[in-house]
Formats: C-alpha cells, sequence, structure tokens
C-alpha cells in the first residue's frame, strides 16, 4: 500500500511538473511574442518619424527657395514710403546698375576733387609769379 501512495503521488508530482513546465513554457513564448511585437512596434515608429522629418526637412527647404523674404526678390526690398528706400531688416545688398550708378558718381567726385587741387597750385603758382613781380 505504502509502494501504491508513492506510486501515486510520484505520478501526481510528474503531472503537475508537466503542467508547470507547460505553463512556463506558455509564459517564454508569450514573453517572446511580446518582445518581438514590441521591437516591430518600435521600428515602425522609427520608421514613421523618420519619414516624417525627411517630409517636414524637404517641406522646410522648398519653402525657403520658394518664398519672396528668403529669396531675395527685389520687390518685397521697397518700403511704401517710396521706391527709393528700402526696408533696414530686408536689405539684400544694391543692384548692379545702384552700384554701377555709385562708383560713377565717386569717380565723378575723385576727379572733381582731382581738378579743384590742380586749379588750387595753378592759382597759388600764378599768385607766387605775381608776388615775384612786384617784388622786382
Amino acid at each position: 500500500m505504502a509502494k501504491q501512495q508513492n506510486d501515486h503521488f510520484v505520478e501526481l508530482l510528474g503531472h503537475e511538473q508537466k503542467k508547470h513546465d507547460a505553463a512556463r513554457k506558455e509564459m517564454q513564448d508569450a514573453c517572446i511574442m511580446a518582445n518581438r511585437q514590441a521591437a516591430v512596434d518600435k521600428r515602425d515608429k522609427d520608421n514613421f518619424e523618420k519619414n516624417q522629418l525627411a517630409a517636414e526637412a524637404i517641406a522646410e527647404a522648398e519653402f525657403t527657395t520658394t518664398t519672396d523674404f528668403m529669396s531675395e526678390n527685389p520687390a518685397t526690398e521697397k518700403s511704401m514710403l517710396g521706391d527709393h528706400r528700402v526696408k533696414p531688416y530686408h536689405f539684400k545688398g544694391l543692384t548692379p546698375e545702384q552700384q554701377a550708378a555709385i562708383m560713377n558718381e565717386r569717380e565723378m567726385q575723385l576727379n572733381e576733387n582731382k581738378m579743384l587741387k590742380a586749379s588750387e597750385k595753378e592759382q597759388e603758382k600764378m599768385w607766387a609769379q605775381q608776388q615775384e613781380h612786384m617784388r622786382r
């Protein structure tokens, strides 16, 4: 009877161990599946964010290249007070025509100054000659 009881306990213990092992295996499989699903979800989320950032970068670059303010459209530089005035916060530099006009005016001023200096020198020379003539 003790042997039968012992065999019965061994059988019950074996049965319970198999149930425990099966539950443990099922838990491990569920954990593996959950980890795989989490990895897939993370990969999909990262890819979505990467694609979204790339699309935003393209949209920003397109906006920057097409907007009047950033593309230096000369029409946006003019002040409402007059065409000859510019907005200081948006001044992008002079046009080639404006630069040429400034250089021409500068050249004229330099020539005029040279002529004035030559004229003054000539007057001083003539005055010195007159003084020398009067002294003799």
